[in-house]
């Protein structure tokens, strides 16, 4: 089986164990430097629908451009500057959910954003920020395997 992942096909296996799916890749995954945020996201909820689809993940459409009226109309119904890309709504052993944010290498949090990393923070949701699938792999995995 081969799974295509961003411009990359990488062969995989996949095998039940406890009846969960689990993706193992015979080539490394290097991030690619220049990945856009949403290109990162894109690459990240392919994995997850593959590894965990059993798991309730939803991404946060705050980005974007909007005309005036359509600004106005999301604020209205509840958006939010600055909540986390994606959650993940699974408690472990220490946290509630998981919040992600996906940032370019170079990016950086906006003042709404690090605003809520510490709100969450304090009602004990885990944080993270995700620059590579690489990345979200293992804070996913890690976060799933903390039961």
């Amino acid at each position: 089986m081969v799974i295509t992942i961003g411009l990359r096909q990488l062969p995989v296996t996949k095998s039940t164990d406890n009846q969960t799916k689990t993706l193992q890749c015979n080539e490394s995954m290097k991030s690619i430097t220049e990945q856009s945020e949403s290109t990162i996201q894109k690459q990240c909820i392919k994995w997850m629908k593959f590894q965990y689809p059993f798991l309730i993940t939803f991404a946060i459409p705050n980005g974007g451009t909007r005309n005036i009226r359509e600004a106005v109309s999301m604020q209205q119904q509840g958006v939010m500057a600055g909540v986390s890309d994606l959650i993940i709504l699974r408690p472990n052993k220490t946290h509630h959910a998981l919040c992600i944010e996906f940032k370019t290498k170079n990016g950086r949090q906006s003042p709404a954003q690090k605003e809520f990393e510490k709100n969450v923070k304090q009602w004990n949701y885990q944080y993270s920020i995700c620059r590579s699938l690489d990345e979200f792999m293992k804070v996913v995995n890690d976060y799933v395997m903390d039961i």
